[in-house]
């Protein structure tokens, strides 16, 4: 009786045993026939719009900048010319220039560096030489930490004259310790220091104790930060930076942020704030009216030379069919943008197994990257961010 009620439970998973295989089969059957179907349509879609996507070994992307045909040429001419030429390499290997679509329409005269396209906002320099950053602080509150520290960047050549430090008695008068240093960005050594103490603290102009130091002239480009540092916290005093206003001399001097809640980069001397100020002169004052009332001749000048660039560009791309314009503005300073939207362009439009970037001053030999196709990254660990120079970030 125990037997008869085996017998069917038995016949049911055998018979399981047999259609699952059966099952698997058919449905993969029909997953292998319906992606045959859309690789089919799709193929069609890409053959009516011309836009079947290739495929290459290596794809070489080449940064160059709108007004470097010169060095386009020179490329095309060689390394590039070569590729084209050789009959396996040619189909291995695709090589596009990397352009921005739109050019600075900024004179580089009237930007605040050769890097970027940022306009540079001077006035016309007054009758007073010095220029006193801060003037009669208010609202003065003991620091917590020991070392404030100021960026900035100059953008029209300047000579600090003065360094001071906000007063830290009852009566605006000078306690404590503090030593002012001046540096340039990324370097360990100052460039001047003041140190001002109880028995020599300076003299005392529009609220802010001040010492004369040795003087020199910063160009344009120049970033620097300054530093105040105290062994007692109690004696460095800071203020609340949205009830003061900063003077940039008209311009000629940019302020790194110093807003509550702003953190210090990795290479800072100390945290951003405001301990004191710093008196500056302005170099070559004729020079800067000079620039300033050629500014209007020098938009039309380079407005016109952009027009010409843009049609050059244009007819060197349709003779050549090797540019990729990416939408930004072309400038060192959006080189990783060039890069990323490039990149975009490769993934949407080719299939490639490795991506190389170089520039258009650069040689490329073809042989030895293709001999060399196993491609295994440069790995950078702990690297810090620039803090001045092409690359800031």
């Amino acid at each position: 009786m125990h037997g008869g009620k085996l017998l069917p439970s038995l016949s049911m998973r055998s018979l399981a045993l047999i259609l699952f295989p059966c099952v698997i089969a058919v449905l993969v059957h029909e997953w292998w026939r319906l992606k045959d179907q859309t690789d089919f349509f799709s193929d069609i879609r890409a053959a009516v719009n011309g836009s079947r996507r290739m495929v290459y070994e290596v794809v070489v992307g080449v940064l160059s900048a709108r007004h470097h045909h010169d060095l386009r040429e020179a490329i095309r001419a060689t390394w590039m010319g070569y590729i084209r030429d050789h009959p396996d390499f040619r189909n291995r290997v695709l090589v596009k220039f990397i352009i921005g679509k739109h050019g600075c329409a900024i004179p580089e005269e009237d930007r605040e560096d050769p890097y970027s396209c940022t306009q540079l906002n001077l006035t016309e320099p007054g009758a007073v030489q010095d220029v006193t950053v801060l003037s009669k602080p208010s609202a003065l509150v003991p620091s917590d930490v020991s070392a404030i520290c100021l960026d900035f960047k100059v953008l029209h050549p300047i000579v600090i004259t003065q360094l001071g430090v906000f007063p830290s008695g009852p009566q605006n008068d000078f306690r404590g310790s503090v030593t002012v240093k001046l540096f340039p960005v990324d370097q360990k050594e100052p460039v001047v220091t003041a140190h001002l103490t109880a028995l020599s603290p300076g003299v005392y102009v529009e609220g802010i104790w001040y010492k004369a130091v040795e003087q020199f002239v910063l160009p344009k480009g120049f970033e620097g930060n300054l530093l105040w540092e105290s062994q007692d916290p109690t004696g460095l005093m800071t203020v609340n930076v949205s009830k003061v206003q900063l003077n940039s001399g008209g311009g000629v001097i940019k302020l790194g942020p110093i807003e509550d809640g702003t953190l210090p980069h990795r290479s800072a001397h100390g945290f951003p704030g405001l301990a004191g100020g710093f008196i500056f002169s302005i170099y070559d004052v004729e020079g800067l009216k000079t620039q300033l009332h050629g500014r209007v001749d020098r938009q039309q000048a380079h407005k016109a030379r952009l027009h010409k660039e843009e049609k050059a560009l244009q007819e060197e791309s349709h003779k050549h069919g090797d540019i990729i314009f990416v939408d930004v503005v072309d400038t060192y300073r959006t080189v990783p943008y060039k890069l990323l939207y490039f990149y975009k362009w490769m993934v949407r439009n080719a299939e490639f197994s490795l991506l190389l970037k170089t520039d258009d001053d650069c040689f490329i030999n073809v042989d030895e990257v293709l001999m060399k196709i196993d491609y295994k990254g440069l790995i950078r660990s702990n690297l810090c961010f620039r803090r001045a120079g092409l690359w800031i970030v």
